[in-house]
């Protein structure tokens, strides 16, 4: 298909729209999580797995949302995606979020890991293991 603004535009605004739910969806995972630290003990190293797992998760989804916005992908076909391929997704989120707690190294994280997104990407609609929704 070949570019057209209104179609950028369009895809533009979907992104963001869903960037701003994911958000709003992990604030609520995270006040959940946070319940945890109510249970004595066990409670904070509960709450820290509970959120470096939910932190790689969303994380993942939003290096992802780029291609699979260009496919036309609802926000919860987004999130089948990443739970559907949840192994290497998961390993996308988590370095992520490693590279994101080294001083300097942070500042060129989110570009090399939206590209490591769209190579992941690539890979997966190359082998047939994604929805057509285009």
């Amino acid at each position: 298909e070949g570019f057209a603004w209104p179609v950028f535009f369009r895809q533009i605004s979907v992104s963001i729209w869903h960037s701003l739910l994911n958000f709003a969806l992990y604030l609520v995972v995270m006040g959940l999580l946070l319940l945890l630290n109510l249970i004595p003990a066990a409670g904070q190293a509960l709450f820290m797995a509970g959120s470096s797992v939910a932190s790689a998760f969303f994380l993942a989804r939003e290096m992802l949302d780029g291609p699979l916005t260009r496919d036309r992908l609802r926000w919860t076909d987004k999130y089948r995606v990443v739970w559907r391929h949840k192994a290497v997704t998961m390993g996308l989120g988590a370095a992520t979020a490693a590279m994101l707690w080294i001083p300097l190294l942070n500042f060129v994280c989110l570009p090399v890991a939206v590209t490591g997104g769209t190579l992941l990407y690539a890979h997966l609609r190359r082998t047939g293991r994604l929805p057509l929704n285009s």
